[in-house]
C-alpha cells in the first residue's frame, strides 16, 4: 500500500481516484500523474500497484463490474415480463454508477479498443438475460437463426445505450419520465418490431 502523510492509501483508493479522473478527462486526457495527484501520492507509488494506465483502467472495469450482480429471472415469465425484467436490470446497473457509465459511453465512441474490456464484462453480466430471451425465441446454439440471435442482443444493447444517453445528456430530467414508463416503451417498440418475424414460445 502507498502512504500519504502517514495515511495508508489502498488499491481501492487509487481506483477511486482513477474513476474520478477518467470521468472528468477521458482515458486519453488522463495522465498517471494526475491520478496520483488526485490520490495524494507520487506516480512512483501508483506504479507499485499498477504497471500502466491501461492496467489501471482494466482493474477499474473489473472492480466496478464485480459490484454488479444481475439476478436470474423468476421461472415461467412471459416474453413481455422477461423483457421488462431485463430492462429493469440494465437500468439499475447503469444507474448505479454514473461516473463509470460516463467513462464507458465516451470511450466506447472515442476509443473502442480501450473500451473492449468493458464490453466483454458486459456480455458476461448480461448472459443470463440473453439466454432467457433466446429461450423464448426457441433459439438453439447451432440452428443458424442469426436474426433472432441478434434480436436479444439488440434489445439489451438498445436499452443500455438509451439509458446511458438519457443520464449523461440530461434527457431524463427534461422529459421527467419514470423508469417504469421508459422500460415499457422499450418493450413495446421491441415487440412491435418482432411481429411477423417469429411467434414467441409460451412460457
Amino acid at each position: 500500500m502507498a502512504r500519504r502523510a502517514g495515511i495508508t492509501i489502498s488499491r481501492d483508493d487509487l481506483l477511486d481516484a482513477a474513476l474520478l479522473k477518467f470521468a472528468q478527462l477521458g482515458f486519453e486526457g488522463t495522465k498517471v500523474g494526475g491520478i496520483a495527484e488526485q490520490a495524494g501520492i507520487t506516480p512512483g507509488a501508483l506504479y507499485f500497484h499498477f504497471k500502466s494506465k491501461e492496467d489501471l483502467f482494466l482493474s477499474l472495469v473489473e472492480r466496478e463490474f464485480a459490484k454488479t450482480v444481475i439476478s436470474p429471472p423468476a421461472a415461467n415469465l412471459s416474453l413481455r415480463e422477461m423483457l421488462v425484467y431485463a430492462g429493469r436490470q440494465l437500468v439499475d446497473m447503469f444507474r448505479s454508477n454514473p461516473p463509470f457509465t460516463k467513462i464507458i459511453f465516451i470511450e466506447g465512441i472515442k476509443n473502442p479498443q480501450i473500451a473492449a474490456p468493458f464490453y466483454r464484462q458486459l456480455l458476461r453480466q448480461t448472459g443470463i438475460l440473453e439466454a432467457e430471451l433466446r429461450r423464448h425465441f426457441r433459439i438453439a446454439e447451432n440452428d443458424g437463426s442469426a436474426i433472432l440471435h441478434y434480436a436479444s442482443r439488440f434489445f439489451l444493447g438498445a436499452v443500455g445505450w438509451a439509458e446511458m444517453a438519457l443520464d449523461l445528456f440530461g434527457g431524463r430530467q427534461q422529459e421527467q419520465v419514470e423508469d417504469s414508463q421508459m422500460i415499457e416503451l422499450y418493450v413495446d417498440i421491441f415487440l412491435k418490431g418482432l411481429e411477423g418475424i417469429v411467434p414467441p414460445s409460451s412460457p
